[in-house]
């Protein structure tokens, strides 16, 4: 027993901070307790995970909700994971008795207060908008996507869908006609009442009348109706604080006037060994197959899921993938297929009737293809990982794995649909551009930012 007075006893008489983290995928648990733990450092954590995918049905979420509470059952801090589901939202979204609806979400979620909200990102669905409304004195860290991507709504789903021109030429993303919500002040501090100021309409009809709209004395008080309330969960609003592990900012606006807060490499280690350790199945299963591909040469690949979002036909991307494998790994290699998250296509079966004859093919199986990679450690250490994806970033950050990535403008143009280049162009800058800086990096800054001289400049 630490004795009294000791930082251990100390600790535990301090009131732990209560949080509450909205998760869309499994990887997200470590983003937001490392950008907590960032914050915070020793002080006592609470943290009630809600796990949310917007749109989706109560059997993906609850898929979501088992690897995450999995993940963190070695974690004391996560003291609760629940799921949320659009129709559990659905009798609170949109109504226009806003503060009933904010009573009855907080109802839901079992508690009147929390001290911070943590969310990935607000690109999809609202359910960041209703927490935020729901709990206006708590502060609202994001914590990006992947290991610290943030993006600005529109902008993010104008490069994911660009809109096209006459004659079906995409277009590039608009940044200046976006509303920037500006976050308000700390909330410790309330914020100042209003200050009135004249209509550009009410300028001139005072000009008109000789009244000068800058004399307070003089001037006739200009009356502003009030706006009608916005209906519940619609009110976009920005973070007080990002805490990122890779600070990566799409748009190069996003972080305008938001506290930038890195999380400690050895946080984030230290975070991926205790979820490993919940995590016995899915590792065993890696070992074994491990020890059946023998001395073989081993290529890890990591398929996404791109005939699923019709970005490519399916037969086209199965061609693709044989293409990759047999331009890389040598004849009787063994091939292990990490599937997406999000893969509903017979995308596994398919490469290996392709690939059999000249390769030993091993499929993960599709129970674990939510369990985020970066867990399987030396499953990457003694395999080559192939991916186009965000791993080729995390990997070497993490554990300084150079993950083959094929994909580059002359790959996009030759795989895909000329309507979907900018998109992945702008996903390789993503993954590429930070990954060119990574060794120079000072660990505290931002990483990078797209649009680079148009944020400085703006």
């Amino acid at each position: 027993m630490p004795e009294t007075g000791s930082p251990a006893s100390a600790n535990r008489s301090v009131r732990p901070v209560e949080i509450i983290a909205y998760l869309i995928s499994p990887i997200h648990l470590i983003d937001a307790l490392g950008a907590a733990k960032a914050l915070h450092g020793d002080r006592p954590l609470r943290v009630s995970v809600w796990v949310h995918w917007p749109y989706a049905e109560l059997a993906q979420v609850e898929q979501l909700l088992g690897v995450i509470a999995t993940m963190s059952s070695r974690m004391p801090e996560v003291v609760s994971a629940q799921p949320i589901t659009t129709e559990m939202l659905s009798g609170v979204m949109g109504r226009p008795d806003a503060a009933v609806a904010a009573s009855e979400l907080r109802a839901r979620l079992g508690s009147e207060s929390f001290d911070e909200i943590y969310y990935s990102h607000d690109v999809v669905g609202e359910f960041f908008w209703a927490l935020a409304e729901a709990y206006p004195g708590a502060r609202r860290i994001c914590f990006g996507d992947g290991l610290g991507i943030v993006y600005q709504r529109k902008y993010h789903l104008e490069v994911s869908y660009p809109p096209v021109d006459e004659n079906g030429e995409p277009l590039p993303p608009r940044l200046d006609d976006e509303p920037e919500p500006v976050p308000p002040p700390a909330v410790t501090q309330p914020p100042a009442a209003p200050v009135a100021k004249p209509s550009g309409i009410a300028r001139l009809l005072n000009w008109f009348s000789g009244a000068n709209a800058g004399d307070a004395e003089t001037a006739a008080p200009v009356v502003v109706p009030e706006p009608p309330p916005a209906p519940f969960g619609t009110t976009a609003v920005k973070p007080h604080i990002a805490g990122l592990i890779l600070p990566v900012d799409q748009s190069g606006r996003f972080l305008r006037g938001v506290e930038l807060q890195t999380v400690p490499k050895s946080v984030v280690l230290d975070l991926i060994d205790q979820a490993a350790a919940g995590c016995t199945e899915f590792l065993a299963h890696t070992e074994a197959i491990l020890a059946d591909c023998g001395d073989r040469p081993k290529f890890l690949l990591i398929t996404e899921n791109n005939a699923e979002g019709e970005c490519i036909s399916f037969e086209r991307e199965i061609e693709m993938y044989c293409s990759i494998v047999r331009e890389r790994a040598p004849t009787g290699s063994a091939i292990i297929l990490k599937s997406h998250p999000g893969e509903t296509l017979p995308r596994n079966e398919a490469l290996t009737a392709a690939l059999e004859n000249d390769y030993a093919v091993y499929r993960i199986d599709p129970r674990f293809k939510r369990y985020p990679i970066e867990l399987a450690k030396r499953l990457l250490h003694q395999s080559q990982p192939i991916c186009m994806s965000y791993p080729t970033l995390s990997l070497k950050y993490l554990y300084d794995i150079d993950v083959v990535q094929p994909m580059d403008d002359a790959f996009i143009e030759r795989w895909f649909p000329k309507r979907f280049w900018p998109a992945y162009k702008n996903s390789l800058l993503l993954y590429d551009e930070p990954l060119k800086r990574l060794k120079d990096w000072d660990g505290r800054s931002l990483l990078w930012q797209g649009n680079e001289a148009e944020a400085i400049a703006g």
